[in-house]
């Protein structure tokens, strides 16, 4: 064999070595994409597959001020937040750890549904049937007339309402879940799974969208999403936001925790059947339950995605096995039942919304909380508009006053709380239309309900046998106080008899007099005032419409009034009271 002959054969050697190199950096190259994620390790023979991504943890730890809400709106909104990108590997970290493990601190884990167990199709097979199995039997066993949370159908609609975060994202874990060019098996699966929930092409199929127009048939309208208005919904409970922002967060790192997102995967898919006592419930509410009949069908474990989650994982742990044998696939499956538990754990939500519905609030404590987180802004708004003599842009930094003054107009009535002036201020063509979210406005109902049956000492106009001249005397003492600074009264005239004489006067100078001479004034006011007629008078088309007036009237005192106005409008005891030398009585008018 001659030099050049040998040289030949030396270097087609070192080609060999070399493409068998590559094939190997890339074999493990691939398998890193799965469990790891890409890493700045340059040294091949340092990287560690079967280990958990540390060092990038270190490198870029969690900002621990920002809240679940606050994440949900940066990864939603990530072109506008690109500096926190580096934070997500942590931010999936803090969720993960506590399920994890290598830890044996959280009682949680003993359950025997969360229980960690040794990987092998037979054991997966052996816990995933019981689990089914459980699911079955607590749905069978289910009946929604004995439902001890969610006892009536306000209490499912919040239910319905505080899953929106999750439900209104549904599938987002799988978003980014195939990468680039040819894909694996695995992927296949996976992106199959995703393509459902995205709608397959159809819009009436897309999972969001349908839960939407579940939102939609029980009144209940939100903004995008990806919103600020939505991320930050004082009505939507911080763990409700927890469940989302995790399936978020883990789908933009899905090589770096594929693991974790198999196993969230799984949970899922195979525990479809929790669904459906839900869909008893909002059956036996009459509720609309597409949504979750479609994930029931959709979902099923003999041909549908619970039965390519289980597929997945098995092919998934067959890949682990042929490239580090019996202790790597041990290592990746607790990193796939820590994805499995956490997805059912995290942020505790379950826990917050039982204690949501069950906890019976004090709608004045939530009245005071309302007015507190819209004092921002409702503090500017009101220009000099007045309430009891106090500016009600002041009013918000004194929410007791504020309702106090409130209690005491005429915005609200509890004898007919539908049709309280406040909610007409909130219609389409009224002026806080918006201001309050639906959840807000069942407040309101609840806390006007509260003086159903209360008398008002202040305001108490008495009953139908009681003497109609001193209660309009009273009423007259109780809108003293709340006309103080009202500017229009100051500009308003009315004629009436005045310590033996006739005078006019503005609105505002009656009111500071006796309450007789201001009911003298209203009885000789020609214009407005019937007496013997109220549905005659113009003053009572006043005091029950939707005007800022009418707004300070409550429904007992426009009674009042009437009751006054109907019976002559007596002033004492006197049926007659002389103006400019003419007689007035009673029965003059009308």
């Amino acid at each position: 064999m001659t030099k050049h002959q040998l040289g030949q054969k030396c270097l087609l050697l070192a080609l060999l070595v070399f493409v068998g190199l590559v094939h190997s950096i890339r074999h493990q190259q691939f398998f890193q994409d799965y469990s790891h994620g890409e890493h700045n390790i340059q040294d091949l023979h340092e990287l560690q597959i079967n280990e958990y991504p540390h060092s990038h943890l270190n490198n870029y730890p969690l900002d621990k001020t920002l809240k679940d809400r606050d994440w949900f709106y940066i990864i939603l909104n990530m072109e506008s937040n690109v500096d926190k990108y580096a934070q997500i590997p942590a931010l999936v970290h803090s969720y993960l750890e506590p399920y994890n493990y290598e830890h044996d601190d959280n009682p949680i884990l003993d359950v025997y549904k969360y229980h960690y167990f040794d990987y092998s199709i037979d054991n997966l097979n052996q816990r995933l049937d019981d689990i089914y199995n459980m699911l079955y039997n607590e749905s069978e066993a289910y009946d929604p007339a004995k439902d001890t949370i969610f006892k009536t159908k306000e209490d499912v609609v919040e239910r319905l309402f505080q899953f929106s975060p999750y439900n209104l994202l549904d599938g987002a874990w799988l978003r980014y879940i195939t990468p680039p060019g040819p894909i694996s098996n695995i992927h296949n699966y996976l992106f199959s799974i995703w393509m459902d929930e995205a709608g397959n092409g159809s819009l009436d199929k897309n999972h969001a969208r349908m839960y939407q127009n579940t939102l939609k048939s029980i009144g209940v309208t939100l903004p995008p999403v990806n919103s600020h208005e939505f991320a930050y919904n004082p009505d939507i409970i911080d763990s409700a936001y927890s469940q989302s922002t995790y399936a978020l967060a883990i789908s933009q790192m899905g090589k770096m925790f594929f693991p974790e997102i198999v196993g969230m995967t799984l949970q899922l898919e195979w525990e479809v059947l929790a669904l459906k006592p839900v869909i008893k419930l909002l059956k036996y509410h009459g509720i609309d339950t597409s949504y979750y009949d479609m994930h029931v069908a959709i979902d099923n474990a003999v041909n549908g995605h619970g039965f390519k989650a289980k597929k997945l994982v098995i092919e998934y742990m067959d890949q682990v096995r042929k490239i580090g044998g019996e202790e790597l696939v041990q290592k990746i499956w607790k990193r796939i039942w820590n994805g499995y538990i956490t997805f059912t754990l995290v942020g505790g939500f379950f826990d917050d919304l039982e204690k949501l519905i069950t906890h019976k609030y004090d709608p004045h404590e939530e009245m005071v909380k309302m007015i507190l987180r819209k004092s921002k802004y409702g503090s500017k708004n009101h220009n000099d508009r007045t309430m009891g003599g106090k500016k009600i842009n002041d009013l918000f930094a004194d929410p007791e006053l504020f309702l106090s003054l409130i209690s005491k107009s005429g915005l609200i009535d509890p004898d007919n709380v539908e049709n309280s002036n406040i909610f007409k201020t909130t219609t389409s063509d009224g002026k806080m239309y918006g201001v309050f979210s639906d959840y807000e406005l069942k407040i309101w109902k609840d806390w006007i309900k509260t003086f159903s049956n209360n008398s008002d000492p202040d305001t108490d106009t008495g009953s139908d046998d009681s003497d109609t001249v001193e209660d309009m005397k009273k009423m007259i003492d109780a809108w003293r106080e709340r006309q103080d600074g009202v500017f229009a009264h100051a500009g308003t005239e009315l004629t009436g008899p005045f310590q033996g004489s006739t005078t006019t006067e503005s609105v505002q100078w009656w009111f500071e007099q006796e309450s007789i001479d201001m009911m003298g004034a209203l009885a000789n006011w020609d214009t407005h005032v019937v007496c013997g007629s109220a549905d005659k008078s113009e003053f009572m088309k006043m005091i029950t419409s939707n005007s800022a007036m009418a707004n300070e009237i409550k429904q007992e005192e426009r009674k009042l009034a009437a009751k006054w106005i109907d019976e002559g409008c007596p002033l004492e005891n006197t049926k007659y009271v002389q103006l400019n030398g003419w007689s007035w009585s009673p029965h003059r008018r009308g």
